[in-house]
């Protein structure tokens, strides 16, 4: 492991710091451009949507099952670990959904079972080195974790223990009280990308 300049933040060797900061812009920039996921289908993008605002690890996501995506709830979310099955008991967690990850979960409310396994992975990492839109030296779904939690720690300030629980880790800092639903909420509605009406 290697230590940035945040106190509260460990990146794995293969991830790049630097790259964690300028990709949110080309994120913002090419990610999100309106032709910008043309060629790949609608699950893979949705499912790629999802990782990038959750952090979720894509095991979390395709073991979802219907019941364990609450949209009709206050404040939507999925439950990861309910039906499917955690890397940890610490990944149990219910995780709010806000922008690009609402708007995906709205179009697939009975979630991503088909893609589950390696073929959406492999296919949405020839679709970014077709376009040239790969995130840097990271493997895809490492960026996506890292670059969550970068954006966690810096966007919302948050100390090891909040990320911890965002994050679904092992609690090394166990808080006094778990954090709310509604400040993970708020928290994720801070670091949130905006979401272009292509992809509302």
């Amino acid at each position: 492991m290697k230590k940035s300049n945040l106190k509260t933040v460990q990146f794995r060797d293969d991830i790049n710091f630097a790259e964690l900061v300028s990709d949110i812009a080309r994120i913002k920039s090419d990610w999100l451009a309106p032709n910008a996921f043309d060629g790949l289908d609608d699950t893979s993008r949705d499912f790629l949507l999802m990782m990038l605002e959750t952090g979720c690890r894509a095991s979390d996501l395709t073991g979802l099952a219907p019941c364990d995506i609450v949209l009709d709830d206050p404040i939507p979310h999925i439950c990861i670990g309910k039906s499917n099955t955690s890397k940890n008991p610490d990944s149990q967690r219910k995780v709010p959904l806000v922008g690009l990850s609402l708007a995906a979960a709205n179009r697939h409310p009975d979630g991503f079972p088909d893609c589950r396994g390696y073929h959406t992975l492999a296919k949405l990492h020839r679709f970014f080195d077709q376009i040239n839109l790969n995130p840097g030296s990271a493997p895809l779904l490492g960026f996506l974790r890292a670059q969550y939690h970068y954006r966690v720690v810096r966007g919302c300030h948050a100390g090891i223990p909040i990320v911890e629980e965002m994050m679904g880790w092992r609690c090394v800092y166990v808080l006094n009280k778990p954090t709310s639903l509604a400040e993970r909420q708020r928290l994720a509605t801070l670091i949130m990308y905006p979401v272009p009406p292509h992809l509302a």
